[in-house]
């Protein structure tokens, strides 16, 4: 039993602790066991050690069961926690009872020894455990948790940190723990490494470092931070090119990798030049990458603040820069408008510049003072200096003879208008807005919604008819519908050559409906030649048929597109007459033609027979223009406005024009009157009208415009004319005589008691030719209805009279066809009889004709077969003999060949034989007379000679 408990307790540490049994009396211990034995009188524990049979006494008591000693292998260590206390022998050290002395919480470290058992008191607090091995590039960093003197002599105190670093083996000690791994880092080329001092320290170059003080280390290779060190990051290089730098800034004073000294707050820009590559110190900070600014001989920059000589930014200056050049912006430059072009100024065009402070203009040889403007004129080429600012930039503006601007002179204040010449204003002119009413504008045809004009001249199909133009969208420009048509009338080539050229088309101001009905008259006829304008840089315009050769475009000479007014182009495409559509000009209007250039010289196309007056606010006086011709406002004039009666009875106000139409025309209105009988009618009249100026001077002129409503004011008269005269008659005479009446009432009696020619109105020259009446109807129900029962009455005994004659006309042609048709019958039976006959006839023929010619078939479809069995057969024997001929020649050819290659194999085998033969022979005699060559004949004679002699 006590062998059995024994066996049980040995494999672990500790396992049996505790008291046992009274029953285990015996113990044998093995070799490197041990137990703890209680002697009860004595209360003292001791230890018994194997191997050894203990016999329990009884006054003790087994504490422990028996137990493995501990044992530490080699590399490897244990920590005892309440180790015995041992003399300076290293004996233990007991009591006089003999009890062991115990440093109570204290804790011993054993490295490999020999097997040892823990005494009355002893805790294994680590089991034995493999020594820490410290690779190279690592280190442990230790921490004294208790004042010690290490081996080599220095003192300890605790919370010291230092490092264990490696290769090496690391010893504990009960007076240190180890806090954590340190593993180098490696630094390469073009890095370093950002460190932060957590403690007064030295770094490794010798160097005292502050709490939190950070430094950057440099040195390529493994790099073990200090005890006091931690790695805050690793900074990378910026590499530096040609064309890139880097702005950088100071975070505090300090003095920099190339020993100068920058203060807080500085901030320079390092370059190639400096250094490839650049690591930011610790107090600097990376603002930004700077690209290098590249100028061609074509451009300048002008740089603001720019850095002087000092390295310092010189605030509020500006520097000019002109290429070809690069360079870096310096901190706190940057570029005014960024890389500016060389102002290339042709012979049309020029700057208008003012200076900013007082300089020389060196080209002009001038002192000029601040806010001087002047203007200089191509063809040049310009830099502005950093003293002058460009104001503008002026092109002169070709203008044609029917062409014109408004020009203001900032200094006088007079505005002017320049026309028919390429004008560029001056330092001290502007364009001057000039400004329309409203209506003006309207009638003009400047408007701002959107446009779906028609094409000038719409394609035709195959079958001659006009293909309707496709709408375009919505706030199409003009020159995109002109563009339209263009490319489906023109030809290719011509479509071509015009397309390359053409630019954005600009409609002049244009005309009013009534205007522009004349005009498109005159203007558009239908034609069958097609061609382009040309516009000179004078503003001089030629046009040039697209059927001859294109001529050679000058090099002041650019594709001129001719603009026509939009209302224009819908009077065209839509297809509308100026004179049968007349009667339409107060309805929809030309809508389409954009916001109005107001500083372009307003034009007003007059058409053909009218009049348009203008009134010069400034000199006080109006005057008229006859057409056809263009009128140009000057600055101070406007168009006197037309505002006609209109519709059917006529309504004032409905109208509205800027030309007045000299005729002649006619108008229409409606009249309502009443007969001495009370019947009341109402009266379309149409009047023929025009206008009598004679010799168009300026006081038949000006009674043009005299009446403001001419076509209100005559309606009315002519209308007040016809219902005096209608009052006089009853219904019946005025119903016979209508005609008669209503011109007499128009135009009145002359002296012979004749009917007048003409009606005048002495006021503004109108003259009335002539009258129609379209229509009269009676006002009153009663009299209607009687009328139109009347006429109901009249007309059914028109038709009543018409359908019996009808009836009976159709009744005598229906018998006299009838009687036709059965003659035609009677004929048609009889050729049928007639046809039948002679059908059977032809079909006895056709039967005799077929029995005969079978026979004929069979018996010459037999010969034809008997004699193509006998040619069959000859052929047959001819091919026969020809094939066993073929076959014999060929078996003689292939046995001659036979024979032939035979023989020849043999005659070259023989010929081979024999130069084999002859070649051994020729070996053999060569050989033969190597060897005797080879001997010698000395050597031969001893050789016969020895047979003989040794005998």
């Amino acid at each position: 039993m006590a062998q059995q408990s024994t066996g049980g307790k040995s494999s672990t540490y500790g396992s049996g602790r505790g008291p046992t049994s009274d029953g285990d009396a015996i113990f044998r211990l093995p070799p490197f066991f041990y137990m703890h034995v209680l002697d009860l009188n004595a209360n003292v524990t001791r230890v018994e050690i194997g191997p050894k049979t203990y016999v329990r006494q009884d006054n003790e008591r087994v504490v422990l069961s028996p137990e493995r000693m501990i044992t530490v292998p080699p590399r490897h260590y244990c920590v005892i926690e309440n180790p015995v206390a041992r003399d300076e022998d290293g004996v233990i050290k007991l009591d006089a009872s003999g009890q062991v002395h115990l440093a109570h919480a204290d804790q011993e470290i054993r490295l490999p020894q020999d097997p040892f058992p823990l005494y009355p008191g002893e805790v294994l607090k680590t089991p034995p455990t493999k020594l820490q091995v410290v690779p190279a590039d690592s280190a442990l960093r230790l921490k004294a948790i208790l004042d010690f003197e290490d081996v080599g002599g220095k003192k300890r105190v605790a919370g010291d940190e230092w490092l264990f670093e490696g290769p090496g083996t690391y010893i504990p000690r009960k007076e240190v723990t180890v806090e954590e791994v340190v593993h180098a880092t490696t630094i390469r080329p073009n890095e370093a490494l950002k460190l932060r001092a957590r403690r007064e320290t030295v770094d490794r170059d010798g160097r005292v470092r502050v709490t939190g003080e950070e430094w950057l280390v440099h040195k390529v290779g493994a790099y073990l931070p200090g005890a006091y060190e931690d790695v805050v990051e690793t900074v990378h290089a910026h590499v530096l090119t040609e064309k890139k730098a880097l702005h950088v800034r100071a975070t505090r004073t300090f003095k920099d990798q190339f020993n100068i000294v920058r203060k807080n707050g500085e901030e320079w820009l390092v370059q190639m030049k400096d250094s490839d590559t650049y690591i930011p110190e610790i107090y600097e900070e990376v603002v930004e990458e700077i690209f290098i600014t590249t100028l061609s001989n074509r451009q300048y920059a002008v740089i603001v603040n720019p850095v002087g000589a000092d390295g310092k930014p010189q605030l509020c200056k500006r520097k000019l820069i002109q290429g070809e050049k690069s360079f870096f912006l310096q901190p706190g430059e940057h570029l005014e408008r960024g890389i500016q072009n060389v102002y290339v100024l042709s012979e049309n065009e020029g700057l208008i510049l003012r200076a900013n402070e007082a300089y020389t203009d060196t080209v002009a040889g001038v002192e000029r003072l601040p806010g001087d403007k002047w203007m200089i004129r191509g063809p040049t080429e310009y830099v502005p200096p950093v003293e002058v600012e460009v104001v503008t930039q002026r092109t002169a503006i070709p203008l044609d003879e029917n062409e014109g601007i408004y020009v203001r002179d900032i200094k006088t204040g007079r505005v002017r208008a320049i026309i028919g010449e390429s004008y560029m204003l001056t330092q001290d002119e502007e364009q001057w807005a000039k400004e329309l009413p409203k209506d003006v504008e309207s009638l003009l045809g400047y408007h701002l919604g959107p446009v779906v004009m028609p094409q000038r001249y719409p394609p035709k199909a195959a079958s001659g008819r006009n293909i309707p133009p496709a709408p375009l969208p919505a706030g199409a420009s003009f020159g995109a519908m002109q563009s339209v048509a263009i490319q489906q009338q023109m030809p290719n080539q011509n479509q071509q050559v015009l397309s390359q050229n053409q630019g954005p088309f600009k409609p002049p101001p244009g005309s009013s409906f009534n205007a522009l009905q004349a005009f498109s008259q005159e203007h558009f006829a239908p034609s069958t030649q097609r061609g382009v304008s040309f516009a000179a840089s004078p503003g001089n315009i030629a046009s040039f048929g697209l059927a001859n050769a294109m001529p050679n475009q000058m090099m002041d000479e650019e594709l001129w597109p001719k603009d026509l007014p939009e209302a224009a182009e819908a009077l065209i495409g839509a297809g509308k007459d100026p004179l049968a559509d007349r009667g339409e000009r107060g309805g929809k209007t030309v809508d389409g033609r954009g916001v109005r250039d107001k500083t372009k010289v307003v034009t007003f196309r007059v058409p053909h027979n009218a009049a348009v007056q203008i009134y010069d606010y400034k000199e006080k006086k109006a005057r008229v223009v006859f057409g056809p011709d263009l009128v140009m406002l000057g600055p101070d004039e406007h168009f006197t406005q037309l505002s006609l009666s209109g519709g059917k009875p006529k309504r004032p106000n409905v109208i509205r024009s800027l030309c007045l139409l000299l005729g002649p025309d006619f108008c229409t209105d409606i009249v309502t009157v009443e007969t001495s009988d009370h019947a009341r009618l109402q009266l379309q009249l149409s009047y023929n009208w025009h206008f009598d100026i004679g010799d168009k001077s300026a006081v038949a002129a000006t009674k043009l415009f005299s009446v403001p409503d001419f076509i209100g004011d005559a309606c009315k008269a002519i209308a007040s004319r016809v219902r005096g005269m209608v009052a006089q008659v009853p219904f019946d005479e005025f119903h016979k005589n209508s005609a008669r009446i209503i011109r007499t009432a128009v135009f009145g009696m002359d002296d012979n008691g004749k009917v007048g020619k003409t009606f005048h109105f002495p006021q503004n020259n109108l003259v009335i030719t002539s009258t129609d009446i379209q229509s009269v109807e009676p006002v009153d129900q009663r009299t209607r209805d009687s009328l139109q029962k009347s006429v109901q009455l009249a007309i059914e005994i028109t038709t009543n009279s018409q359908e019996a004659t009808a009836r009976h006309e159709a009744e005598r042609l229906e018998q006299e066809a009838r009687g036709r048709l059965e003659r035609q019958k009677i004929s048609d039976e009889a050729e049928a009889e007639r046809a039948r006959k002679d059908l059977l006839e032809l079909q006895a023929q056709s039967a005799a004709v077929e029995s005969t010619g079978q026979a004929k078939a069979e018996a010459y479809s037999q010969a034809e077969s008997a004699r193509i069995e006998g040619e069959a057969a000859v052929e047959q024997a001819r091919l026969k003999a020809e094939a066993s001929k073929i076959e014999t020649e060929s078996e003689l050819e292939r046995l001659t060949a036979a024979r032939e290659a035979e023989l020849k194999y043999l005659s070259e085998k023989n010929h081979l034989d024999i130069e084999h033969a002859q070649s051994l022979s020729a070996i053999e005699l060569t050989k033969f007379k190597d060897m005797v060559g080879a001997l010698g004949a000395d050597t031969i004679r001893a050789i016969a000679v020895a047979g003989p002699e040794m005998q």
